[in-house]
């Protein structure tokens, strides 16, 4: 994709700037106004832009186990953020349950109509143990070939409960995972797998007897809340891709993100160009000054790594926000945030040459605590405002009392009791359909979101302090 764009840039004459690490939004007077960036050396670059254009992707290094590069941080939504931008539907994360450890049957789609075992490490099965009474395991399996995402739309859920109960319970393997065991399966008379993402294979073929599999961060259907073309509440900055939120409301199909990228990635660009045609750029110098001020902070939290502030983060996320979820949990993970948070710093920027090297992780690392913050107070919220014995919001678990799915119902209460969640409609404006074919006055479906924003309040010593409200 980027060397598609490069191939159309360059007959334009347009600058690429490669190898820098953007660090904030420069906002003036409310409008967006370019960006600062840190260069490889550790030297600062501003922007300065009519417009600005944001597609970072997510946050899934905030998890333990990731489908996604080291650099998917939440930078996109934690500079949103510090920007004034509001961020919606943060606590509806999707995960994959990948392998870790041991060679998988190739029967060319989901293995999981061949209703294997689910083992714990000491060999004791562990989704029948989890099943209401009525439902089958062959059941679960077989929803689960509807998708690849840890989804609680359907009955396929309760095979993440059973990962996630095994794993947190001390019984899970060497990769912190469960196994899956085909060594009683009869490759002969199995259902054939419903291919997704490959072409039904010619021959099935089955591995090792015993799998490992864990559950793997995937990408985040919250983030900034924008309108039809990309535009958040923020004159002259526009966010696309994963960064955003809309497109999915609390779950979506694998490879829903493109259209996120693409489609909002055409509208805003568009739009982008005429809002900077018709805007003269300003001066950013107070915004710069005051993003110097937090690098400084940033640049004395050297007294504990980086990766270990990520390590333990990766710890309280995989405890706390994969897929099933308490309100116990979530308090214990805002305490920790808290605990990772602590710190004191200087009031001036210094360029170090031995800062250099990590103050970009530093930068991220900070940017992973914010985003992990929000995820976390916005799915205790959702717990909060539930039925106290469980609730579920497809792709967000909470588990209090003995769980089972609920019944949902147009212009009725998701759950019983719960008026502040009802189930809106809202039409799609016939000028601006967003997605080819779609038709004039569709109607989609969409539940209360739960968004949050920093506020601004000064300190009792005069001290400008920013605080996270729903």
């Amino acid at each position: 994709m980027f060397e598609t764009l490069r191939n159309k840039f360059m007959p334009l004459g347009v600058q690429l700037e490669q190898d820098l690490a953007v660090v904030d939004l420069l906002v003036e007077n409310k409008i967006c106004t370019g960006a600062l960036a840190l260069d490889s050396d550790g030297d600062l670059v501003q922007f300065n832009a009519s417009a600005v254009v944001m597609a970072v992707g997510g946050a899934s290094q905030m998890f333990p186990l990731s489908h996604t590069p080291g650099d998917i941080t939440g930078d996109g939504y934690a500079m949103a953020l510090r920007a004034g931008a509001e961020l919606l539907n943060m606590e509806f994360m999707q995960y994959m349950v990948r392998d870790v450890g041991g060679k998988a049957p190739k029967v060319g789609g989901p293995y999981w109509t061949l209703n294997p075992k689910m083992i714990d490490v000491n060999g004791n099965e562990i989704l029948e143990a989890n099943l209401p009474n009525g439902l089958s395991a062959e059941e679960v399996f077989l929803d689960r070939t509807l998708h690849y995402p840890f989804s609680s739309r359907d009955n396929s859920v309760w095979l993440d409960v059973a990962i996630e109960r095994t794993v947190r319970a001390g019984q899970g393997g060497p990769h912190n995972g469960v196994f899956v065991d085909f060594s009683d399966v009869d490759i002969s008379s199995v259902k054939p797998a419903r291919p997704q993402h490959h072409p039904p294979a010619d021959v099935l073929e089955l591995g090792d007897d015993k799998i490992e599999v864990a559950h793997s961060a995937h990408a985040i259907n919250g983030g900034v809340r924008i309108i039809e073309n990309g535009e958040p509440s923020i004159p002259g900055f526009y966010a696309v891709g994963e960064t955003i939120a809309g497109p999915h409301g609390a779950d979506r199909l694998g490879g829903g993100m493109l259209g996120s990228c693409n489609v909002f990635g055409a509208r805003a660009g568009k739009v982008a160009g005429e809002f900077a045609k018709a805007t003269t750029r300003t001066d950013s110098g107070v915004a710069v000054e005051s993003i110097l001020g937090r690098l400084a902070d940033i640049s004395q939290k050297i007294d504990q790594p980086w990766n270990e502030v990520r390590g333990r983060l990766k710890q309280l996320a995989g405890a706390s926000l994969v897929a099933l979820r308490s309100e116990g949990s979530l308090t214990t993970m805002l305490n920790g945030l808290e605990e990772l948070n602590t710190t004191d710093g200087p009031t001036k920027y210094s360029h170090d040459a031995d800062l250099d090297r990590s103050l970009i992780r530093h930068i991220e690392t900070g940017n992973l605590l914010t985003v992990a913050e929000v995820m976390t107070r916005a799915a205790l919220a959702r717990a909060l405002i539930s039925i106290p014995s469980s609730s579920t919001h497809k792709s967000h678990c909470i588990f209090g009392q003995p769980y089972s799915l609920p019944t949902e119902a147009a212009g009725a209460s998701i759950h019983p009791g719960t008026a502040r969640f009802q189930t809106h409609t809202c039409n799609i404006n016939p000028q601006a359909a967003f997605i080819s074919g779609c038709q004039a006055g569709h109607n989609y479906e969409l539940k209360t979101a739960i968004s949050y924003r920093y506020h601004r309040r000064t300190g009792d010593d005069g001290s400008s302090l920013r605080t996270l409200r729903r």
